[in-house]
């Protein structure tokens, strides 16, 4: 994908000052946020305005810690050939946005209830889209151009993490894919993620 791949530089957590951010009404007063959950917050922010100022349908983000769980493409491969690709199937992703309109699709969620999912469309014969109830973590996901409107909008004042958030976005269909095709690395203790693995369910 380095043919259409953009990189967005994240923004440092040590270059933010929360009074400052506040000050300008990036931070809610009330939000209880650490500086890397609000770091992750304005990175993903940005991302979603050079999206925007694109003539692209839709937004494929990947944190730099993400990579393709394991078994996902050789199960690809089993059922739709051997030369069928990871990238062509993100591209059939995006487009169930138009039948089934969602507005972001989580392609890597953590610490769902997955026995409460809603199956919504089944893609593979071991992949579905599903309606879930806490689809939490944000290292890859597809968002329409609509989803992207909807999250500068709802993101404009910080008011909670960036997962947490998506979840009580108005008028904003947000799907999961089961099981999830990425995975985040196990990073260090003093990161915003810990130093643990965060299973796709609780």
């Amino acid at each position: 994908m380095s043919n259409i791949a953009q990189i967005q530089p994240a923004v440092a957590k040590d270059k933010l000052n929360l009074h400052s951010l506040i000050e300008t009404g990036d931070v809610a007063p009330s939000a209880d946020l650490t500086m890397g959950e609000i770091a992750c917050s304005l990175s993903h922010r940005q991302v979603m305005k050079h999206f925007l100022a694109t003539n692209k349908s839709h937004v494929l983000v990947f944190e730099d810690d993400a990579h393709v769980g394991k078994g996902i493409i050789r199960e690809l491969k089993a059922e739709r050939g051997e030369n069928f690709t990871m990238v062509q199937f993100l591209e059939e992703l995006a487009q169930t946005s138009e039948t089934l309109g969602w507005h972001g699709l989580n392609l890597g969620r953590c610490w769902d209830h997955c026995d409460e999912d809603q199956e919504v469309m089944k893609m593979t014969q071991q992949i579905e889209l599903v309606q879930s109830k806490r689809s939490l973590c944000t290292y890859g996901y597809l968002f329409t151009r609509k989803g992207a409107k909807i999250h500068l909008r709802e993101m404009r004042r910080l008011k909670d993490a960036e997962d947490r958030a998506r979840m009580f976005f108005p008028e904003f269909r947000y799907l999961s894919t089961r099981p999830r095709l990425l995975e985040q690395s196990v990073h260090k203790l003093d990161s915003i993620n810990g130093e643990k693995f965060h299973p796709e369910c609780k």
